[in-house]
């Protein structure tokens, strides 16, 4: 999925220096919330992902991740709605985030995205997102699964409603 994921990145990267970015944000944030109300509904794919499924939702990922620098929430979606425990979803994810985000860096230092402003944000954000990482492992380690998953659900609702009104604003 991770090699998918920057494989896409390239696609993403050019959407993004291309499309209008409010476009951008309306539409996942549109694909986020409906993928999370499916999820929160009770759905799950109860089959074990083939291969075919797995390449899409890196390809999905990675071109988002290119596009709006949120390649999350596909990879986030597939294993929380799939037949994974709560530590090999979180495992699996960490996991391709960190491929993931070296794809996407790559790329918008190649085609010149990542600005001194872009820079000045990541770096102010960056112990707030360090916070975030800590509290969440601890939390992680307290919470029953199914307590895991609709705290993981909100909070990719919450992101998502407020990416869309800023979007909208």
């Amino acid at each position: 999925m991770g090699l998918c994921a920057a494989a896409a990145v390239p696609l993403g990267s050019y959407l993004l220096a291309t499309t209008n970015p409010h476009a951008l944000r309306i539409g996942i944030s549109i694909f986020v919330l409906l993928s999370v109300g499916a999820l929160a509904s009770g759905w799950r794919y109860r089959g074990t992902p083939s291969i075919a499924v797995t390449v899409v939702v890196g390809l999905v990922a990675g071109t988002l991740g290119g596009a709006i620098g949120m390649s999350g929430p596909p990879v986030v979606l597939f294993w929380l709605g799939g037949q994974a425990d709560a530590g090999q979803a979180r495992t699996n994810t960490l996991a391709f985030f960190g491929i993931s985000a070296l794809a996407t860096m790559t790329m918008y230092v190649v085609n010149g995205l990542l600005t001194w402003r872009v820079i000045g944000l990541a770096v102010i954000l960056m112990p707030i997102y360090g916070l975030g990482l800590y509290l969440g492992s601890r939390a992680f380690r307290l919470l029953p699964e199914r307590a895991f998953r609709i705290v993981a659900f909100s909070l990719i609702g919450a992101i998502s409603v407020a990416t869309l009104v800023a979007a909208l604003v």
